[in-house]
């Protein structure tokens, strides 16, 4: 009788089922030395898109949009604006239609049509979290693409007031 000899996974048809198939060496190497590539950049990458995002958020300050948590310390590559008045849904959709793809929350509650429930709870009055527009900044993100963003941003932003005016909001 006895213990038989058992497997330390169930999954694969190795050995008669006592071990999973071969792993996978050059995936593995890869993923190392992708994540050594990361950690070796991410310094220089986080400041180049702090720089990008603050440009952006500079100009769209001046043309009138609130920053929201502008002031904190927070990740380099992700900006919070609205526009006072417009909202931030159809500021969303308009961008989309121009090529950008933003949201109007947080991407874990992309879905959601409510405000931001962390714009709320910064005490942000509710009909100014329903301007929020999330921008995500990434590695392809270059000057030009900030131009481009900025300028369709506040194009939008006096179709949608101009629209807002004619329909008495």
């Amino acid at each position: 009788m006895g213990i038989g000899p058992s497997s330390s996974h169930t999954v694969g048809p190795m050995v008669a089922g006592r071990r999973s198939s071969t792993e996978n060496v050059a995936g593995i190497v890869g993923m190392g030395a992708a994540c050594e590539l990361a950690v070796a950049q991410q310094k220089t990458e986080a400041e180049r898109l702090g720089t990008l995002r603050d440009e952006m958020e500079a100009v769209l300050r001046q043309e009138g949009a609130l920053i929201f948590g502008g002031e904190a310390e927070r990740l380099s590559n992700t900006s919070l604006f609205g526009f006072p008045s417009i909202e931030g849904e159809s500021m969303v959709v308009m961008l989309d239609q121009s090529g950008f793809a933003v949201a109007s929350g947080a991407a874990c509650s992309s879905m959601k049509e409510e405000p931001s429930h962390v714009l709320l709870a910064m005490g942000t009055p509710l009909d100014t979290a329903r301007t929020a527009v999330r921008v995500s900044l990434g590695a392809a993100t270059s000057a030009e693409n900030i131009a481009r963003f900025v300028s369709a941003a506040v194009s939008l932003r006096q179709q949608l007031g101009a629209m807002s005016s004619v329909c008495g909001d």
